[in-house]
């Protein structure tokens, strides 16, 4: 599997809405392949195909066929999923800050939530630019190419602001809110109810403040899985309460726990996934 990664500089128009554009590349010969298990995160994918590959999805216990798309929309997730792609693997993607995505899509996030919505019927211009990269000779050039249309689609909404800094206080580890505790919290000192604070989420985020709140710790506590600390130093730093609070929660949201996560091969940065191994 060959993975590859852009973050944007500061001071880029981009840069506070795109966390990193990523490429995927994989061939059903390659050892091991066999699949991704992709594990929740509070932002939503941009994904152009480039191989048009159709997908045996497993969620929650239910299986499913997604038909092959060139361009597609993934919504914030809130559970883990298995993809088995048909053929080849071939993706560039867009991780977009949740908080930040309905400046570049004309839709609210909320029918996005855990699905898959086809990218051409939100996306003006998709198909054009899903040919021009596959024509494009490497990443470099991929990225050349999306990175000035999506700052030609940008439209910061006048509420992007307030949401940004309710997502910046709940992703704050040192603020250990419970999390219908923390959405009054932070709604206070926003000076807005948590009734309008929720509807904001749903519609612009995908999700409830909760449920956000619940997600940052998960995604947190996923990169910091990746260093050397202790469960208990790891559960710490990532906002929870103490390891018990940490390790069912993560089961829940990840379907595996914590050292299963830290021992599995091949996390890839940027598309939070794990390689699915072939015995």
């Amino acid at each position: 599997m060959n993975a590859q990664r852009l973050v944007l500089p500061p001071g880029h128009p981009l840069h506070p809405v795109v966390q990193s554009i990523w490429a995927v590349q994989a061939g059903q010969g390659d050892a091991g392949y066999a699949g991704e298990t992709i594990l929740p995160k509070g932002i939503v994918d941009i994904i152009f195909d480039l191989h048009g590959t159709a997908y045996s999805v497993v969620r929650g216990g239910k299986a499913f066929i997604a038909a092959a798309e060139r361009i597609r929309i993934t919504g914030v997730q809130t559970t883990a999923l298995t993809a088995v792609p048909s053929s080849g693997l071939h993706l560039l993607g867009v991780c977009v800050r949740a908080e930040w995505a309905a400046a570049l899509l004309a839709l609210p996030l909320s029918e996005a939530t855990d699905v898959w919505v086809e990218g051409r019927l939100v996306l003006e211009g998709a198909e054009e630019v899903w040919e021009r990269l596959c024509e494009a000779p490497d990443f470099a050039a991929r990225c050349a190419i999306v990175v000035p249309w999506l700052t030609a689609r940008l439209r910061p909404r006048p509420e992007a602001g307030l949401l940004a800094h309710a997502c910046r206080a709940m992703a704050d580890p040192r603020a250990r809110f419970a999390d219908e505790g923390g959405v009054r919290i932070v709604a206070k000192s926003l000076y807005v109810s948590e009734r309008h604070l929720r509807r904001l989420f749903l519609d612009r985020v995908g999700v409830s403040p909760s449920s956000y709140l619940r997600l940052s710790r998960f995604v947190r506590a996923m990169h910091l899985l990746e260093g050397r600390g202790s469960l208990t130093r790891v559960a710490h730093a990532a906002g929870y309460y103490d390891q018990a609070h940490f390790c069912r929660d993560f089961k829940v949201l990840g379907g595996i726990t914590p050292s299963q996560y830290r021992d599995a091969k091949g996390p890839v940065t940027g598309h939070v996934f794990m390689a699915q191994m072939s015995d």
